[in-house]
Parts: structure tokens; C-alpha cells; sequence
């Protein structure tokens, strides 16, 4: 059985961050900035194999991705591998997923992917008939999508059958985010649509001076977008006002890393800008810049580390970002935002994943790492290696666990909803008898239409009237 084969694959990986392994980071450098080690881990990459520089945290969970297209999911409070899986395609890159529920969801420009979180159990797949070109995002019962047709749509999380869609002036490159009941959508046409996100209600629109491609997210302050009119602007959630807006000095095509006061903004003119998020602050809304600065790792209530175009890490201070101290990155070059828990996590395109806590911190006991990776097993855990050979069986055991999966039916089944669903059209007009699980391992999807044709402004799946009030999901509560 295939889950079977890969969950013995994982436990031998489990030695891999144990503390018998030399640290991949300076443990000395780490504690002179009040960091020191949490956890690392080796993930079983085969020869041939390097991650990518898409890398996510998504609640507790980590997602890394190889350029071959496989994803590890991986505890971000313990360490613990959970499960690998092929989700995407050889060049098509990992877009942020979402949760919903005990699931995650994946997109590729071709499929959209819905795994068990825990397990990486397969649990539905539909493919598009659009090109998607956003990540994705869930109120909790509908999941939201861009394209590069001019659209985005929402679907049905449990069955990911279509619900709606609604048009937009250019393509939509942008990761909308969600916020109670309403959706905010941002397209390259330099709009922002805030709407119901159950019924495509508009409810306001606004129009910035350029393109906006950069992922939209969103805290208790509003909605943040970075725009390549070289602007981090902060919006209201309920009347789309600007709250304020920041000028940097060249085109924003990343979104911002949200601290608790401070929104860190990448800029290639710039480097790594930290921008007051207080909205009675008029005076110096930009506090500082660090022009070597390429991502922020996360910051405490002194320091800023971030991971600069030399791959050093630097503790800059937070108050005036001035250089402190440098931390050795020893090619880890992929940056995972952690900026609200004090978490820096950092890559190796070899697989290695390094995380690091203020000092303090209580570390992970091996009962935790073991119900992390495997939840209601009582398999103990392997012993630490004493060398790079355990590491190597691991990625032998893995290997063969993927490449048997390629031979009988596919692992986990496919319900007959998913099969009627299978395609993203409704029961009525899915094909009988059709469709299956997507393999265990095997690629995420392919196309299944051509993208569907412009549409006329007075389109019926424009959003809907505005003065129209029927079918609102709930009250929005930042109206009551």
C-alpha cells in the first residue's frame, strides 16, 4: 500500500534533524542575535532532485517544492516530515496553497489538487478550463482563484465544482485574500474589487496608478497591495479607502512580510523597506531601508533578520535598521516569512531546512515530533545516525515507495461526487462514469479546454449589482 510504503520512508527521514547532526547554521553567530537552533531536517531529495525557491507556511505547515514538481509537507512546529507527493509539473512553479479544513489545496495553471494535510491523502481533483495563474484562497467553504482569461472564479471547497465567476479588464496574477465574508480581488488592470465573496456582490472598487501582480494579504489593519506603481498601499476593509500610501523608489512585485507594527516590502531599486503600519503615522511613514536586503525572515522586539542578496542573514536593528550582526547562510537561500512568531526558516536547495527561535524557546520532545509526523502512531523513533548513510537509505526508501505507486490502480479512490466534479462542471453536466483519483504521485493535471473568450463588461458573470442585497453570506461584521 502506497501510504504505507511512504510512511516508512518518512520515519527513516525522522533521524535527519536530530541533534546528533552537526548545526547547518552558527550556532554561536545564532546567539549572539538571541537565537539558537529549534530544529533541522534533511528531506530525502534524490540525486537529481534540488527545492525550488517556492516555499510557504501555511498555518502550521510547511510546503516546500522541487523543480521536478514534487511538494514536502512539513510540521512547522516540530520538524516532522508528514508526506511528500508530485503535485505539479516540471516549469510550472508552486503557487500558494490554502487550508480548509483537515485539507489542503494546490494549483497549477492546469488543475486544481485537494490533499488531506495530515497524510497527503488524496481527496478530490478538478481540472480547469482556464489557464490559473494565482494562488489560492478559502472562506472556509468556497475556494478563489485567478486567470490569465480575464476572470476569477470560486468554487465549491468540499467537491470543487464551479460556483461563479465574474470578469475583470486584464489578467488577474494576483492571490486574492479573504476577510470574513468578503473577497478582495486585484487584476493587472491596476483595480482592487472588494465583494461578497458567496454571491460576487460588489461592493467597492478602487484604481491605482499601476499594475498590481503581487499576492494581496490582509491584516486586522486592512488590506495591503503592492503595486508596480512602486506603492504599498493599505485599504479599508469596508469603504476601499486608502489608509495610506507608501512610495518606494521602483516597481513592488512582491507582497509585504506583515510584522506586528511593521510591514517589511521588498523593492529591487530599494532592498528590504520597513513601513509603519500605524495609520495615525504621517510623519516618516517609511522607518528605514536596507538596500543589501532581499527577504525578511522574521524580527523580535530588537531585531530584523533578513536574507540579503550575498545569502548572509543579518540582524538589523528593528528600531533604526541599522547592521548588527551578520549570520553565515552557508547557501541556504530559500526564505520562508515568519515575521509574527519569531520563527526564521531557511532553506538549502539540497533539501536542508533550518529553523531558529529566540532563546528560550521550549525545544520539541521526540513525543511531539513522533505524533507530528505520524498522529496516533506509537512507532517509536530511530535511533540518531551516526552518518550521512541513514540519510541516504532514507531517500533509497522513498524513491522506491514513489516509484511503486506508479504501477496498479491509483492510491485513495475517487468518489462519485469528485468523479461528476471532476472537470469543474456541475452533475448535470459531467460526463457519467468518468474521471479517477489523481495518481498517487503522478502529475497534477492537464489541460482541459482553452480558456474561455473576452467577455463584454455587461457580461451576466460580471460581479453583481451592487445595490442588490440579496443572498449575503452573513452580516459583515465590520458594518455592525
Amino acid at each position: 500500500m502506497l501510504h504505507k510504503a511512504i510512511t516508512t520512508a518518512l520515519v527513516a527521514s525522522l533521524p535527519l534533524f536530530a541533534t546528533a547532526q552537526p548545526d547547518y547554521i552558527d550556532p554561536e553567530a545564532l546567539g549572539a542575535v538571541g537565537y539558537t537552533k529549534y530544529w533541522q531536517l534533511a528531506l530525502p531529495l534524490r540525486a537529481d532532485q534540488q527545492l525550488s525557491n517556492d516555499a510557504y507556511l501555511v498555518d502550521d505547515q510547511l510546503y516546500f517544492s522541487t523543480r521536478d514538481g514534487m511538494v514536502f509537507a512539513v510540521h512547522a512546529d516540530t520538524g516532522a516530515l508528514r508526506w511528500v507527493r508530485e503535485v505539479s509539473r516540471p516549469g510550472y512553479g508552486l503557487r500558494r496553497p490554502c487550508h480548509v479544513g483537515k485539507d489542503v489545496v494546490f494549483v497549477t495553471p492546469t488543475t486544481m489538487l485537494k490533499l488531506d494535510r495530515i497524510y497527503g491523502e488524496p481527496k478530490a481533483v478538478a481540472d480547469f478550463g482556464f489557464a490559473c495563474s494565482t494562488g489560492v484562497a478559502t472562506d472556509g467553504s468556497r475556494l478563489f482563484v485567478g486567470s490569465i482569461n480575464h476572470r476569477f472564479y470560486a468554487f465549491d471547497a468540499e467537491h470543487l465544482f464551479e460556483l461563479w465567476k465574474a470578469s475583470s479588464g486584464a489578467p488577474i496574477e494576483s492571490t486574492p485574500v479573504v476577510s470574513g465574508p468578503r473577497l478582495y480581488v486585484a487584476s493587472s488592470d491596476r483595480s482592487i474589487s472588494s465583494m461578497t465573496a458567496a454571491n460576487k456582490r460588489l461592493r467597492w472598487q478602487a484604481v491605482v496608478a499601476g499594475p498590481i501582480t503581487a499576492d494581496l494579504v490582509r491584516n486586522d489593519s486592512g488590506v495591503f497591495v503592492a503595486s508596480r506603481d512602486n506603492s504599498l498601499y493599505l485599504y479599508d476593509y469596508v469603504h476601499g479607502e486608502v489608509r495610506w500610501q507608501a512610495r518606494l523608489s521602483g516597481a513592488l512585485r512582491e507582497p509585504p512580510v506583515l510584522g506586528a507594527e511593521l510591514a517589511f516590502q521588498y523593492c529591487a531599486d530599494d532592498g528590504v523597506a520597513a513601513i509603519e503600519i500605524d495609520v495615525a503615522r504621517e510623519d516618516r511613514r517609511i522607518r528605514w531601508k536596507y538596500p543589501s536586503g532581499r527577504a525578511t525572515l522574521t524580527h523580535d522586539a530588537k531585531h530584523a533578520l533578513i536574507l540579503t542578496h550575498s545569502r548572509s542573514i543579518d540582524a538589523v536593528s528593528l528600531q533604526d535598521g541599522k547592521f548588527l550582526r551578520a549570520i553565515p547562510a552557508r547557501g541556504f537561500g530559500i526564505a520562508v516569512p515568519s515575521a509574527l512568531n519569531a520563527a526564521m526558516i531557511v532553506a538549502h536547495p539540497d533539501g536542508r531546512i533550518f529553523c531558529a527561535r529566540p532563546r528560550g524557546a521550549a525545544l520539541p520532545t521526540a513525543a511531539q515530533v513522533r505524533e507530528a509526523a505520524l498522529p496516533g502512531s506509537t512507532t517509536p523513533l530511530p535511533e540518531a545516525p551516526r552518518s550521512g548513510i541513514a540519510a541516504a537509505a532514507a531517500a533509497a526508501a522513498l524513491d522506491a515507495a514513489l516509484n511503486t505507486s506508479t504501477a496498479g490502480p491509483p492510491a485513495g479512490g475517487k468518489s462519485k461526487v469528485s468523479r461528476d466534479f471532476g472537470t469543474g462542471r456541475s452533475p448535470a453536466t459531467a460526463p457519467r462514469g468518468g474521471g479517477s483519483a489523481p495518481p498517487a504521485t503522478g502529475p497534477a493535471g492537464t489541460p482541459s479546454g482553452a480558456a474561455d473568450p473576452p467577455m463584454p463588461a455587461d457580461s451576466p458573470d460580471s460581479p453583481s449589482d451592487p445595490d442588490d442585497d440579496s443572498d449575503d453570506d452573513a452580516a459583515d461584521p465590520d458594518e455592525r
